[in-house]
């Protein structure tokens, strides 16, 4: 390999079968008889454009296979071009793939397959040499793709995902060269790969609060996955390592304790990088109950994970106030419960009353739940 960037060259082997690679981050073009060059822009404003990643190798390499050259933010320009790389071929002619990787608002360093993560830009693109022929090939990262995940055969377009082979490649044949225009149909038919929101025809977690009465503060109410919902609203999403938090609490003085109260109730996401592992809490304390008459306190929901797309309950607590322990009642007769079905991949609770009328001397005495729940994708 030979790289370049106006400051001088280095070397450094690709390996046998590869191809011989020049990167230009100045903008500037070699011509040689057989070549592929590709033109990277981008629509981020360089104010939140962080650079990209630039990857070659075999089609089933690409995913693992270490970065061979980067651009930085400096490098970005107001009309949107963000460098340029050439490709010549070695002596064994054969398909290969680039991927471009660029971080809105992010490291792209940080941008790490299978998930990559928020503010991740990945482009896509396979094809092969057209024998003493200049193609060029026109590689833009769209801000609309940050986020998007799409198949290891694919690559993001506008906001949804297309097939990264250039099935034509002497249609790249000149300067002016082909675009994205010409890519075809996602190769993988995976919803979640092809950048779809998550609803009831593909999702890897669901919730919801089928009752939850609040009633301390209407601006808080009920979020379930980071979303403000209505009570009774199925909430579907995807654990890509995606984080929510929106549980807020305030101080109150109760008989010589401090008490923690919650603004609503909340169903949270919480992945860990350092373990890679993911947990679900469910949380939240009624104030009905506290001079508002007839003890109306309760909570209850479900919060199912998906076993067709592989995801299990591996551990699960539960933890609810009532008048009477799980599997009881509240102080209205109305069944408590809190139940961990790992085996059937779903998680139930109903936490009522803990006083009739208007008996509680303090607000979060009644409908009071803690669920913890950790996940895996064997």
């Amino acid at each position: 390999m030979v790289a370049s960037s106006g400051a001088g060259t280095r070397r450094a082997p690709l390996g046998a079968g590869a191809w011989l690679v020049v990167v230009l981050l100045a903008f500037t073009r070699c011509s040689e008889p057989t070549q592929v060059t590709l033109e990277i822009t981008t629509d981020v404003p360089c104010d939140r454009w962080r650079g990209a990643t630039i990857t070659v190798g075999r089609p089933e390499e690409i995913e693992s296979k270490p970065a061979l050259a980067t651009t930085t933010r400096e490098q970005c320009t107001p009309s949107g071009n963000v460098g340029t790389l050439v490709l010549v071929p070695s002596a064994r002619n054969e398909p290969f793939a680039v991927k471009v990787v660029g971080g809105d608002g992010r490291d792209p360093a940080e941008c790490v397959p299978p998930l990559y993560g928020p503010g991740c830009i990945v482009a896509r693109r396979t094809l092969g040499f057209v024998s003493d022929s200049a193609l060029t090939l026109s590689v833009p990262l769209h801000a609309s793709c940050a986020s998007v995940r799409c198949g290891v055969q694919d690559t993001c377009v506008g906001d949804k995902c297309r097939s990264a082979k250039v099935a034509d490649p002497a249609a790249c044949v000149g300067s002016k060269g082909c675009s994205e225009g010409l890519l075809g149909a996602p190769v993988v038919d995976d919803c979640a790969a092809l950048g779809q929101p998550a609803d009831a025809t593909c999702w890897d977690i669901s919730a919801v609060f089928a009752v939850a009465n609040y009633a301390r503060d209407g601006a808080d109410g009920v979020h379930v996955f980071g979303q403000r919902v209505d009570v009774g609203k199925t909430v579907y999403a995807f654990l890509d390592r995606s984080s929510d938090n929106t549980r807020t609490t305030s101080k109150l003085a109760c008989n010589g304790a401090s008490l923690d109260l919650s603004g609503g109730f909340d169903i949270e996401r919480h992945y860990s990088e350092a373990s890679g592992a993911y947990g679900v809490t469910v949380s939240g304390r009624s104030a009905a109950d506290c001079g508002r008459g007839a003890g109306g306190s309760q909570c209850a929901g479900t919060v199912a994970v998906n076993p067709a797309r592989g995801w299990r309950i591996t551990g699960g607590k539960c933890n609810i106030i009532s008048s009477g322990a799980p599997g009881k009642t509240d102080a209205l007769g109305r069944p408590t419960e809190c139940h961990v079905d790992a085996a059937g991949g779903t998680t139930t609770w109903q936490a009522g009353s803990y006083c009739k009328g208007t008996c509680c001397a303090c607000p979060d005495a009644t409908a009071y739940v803690d669920v913890q729940l950790t996940l895996a994708r064997p």
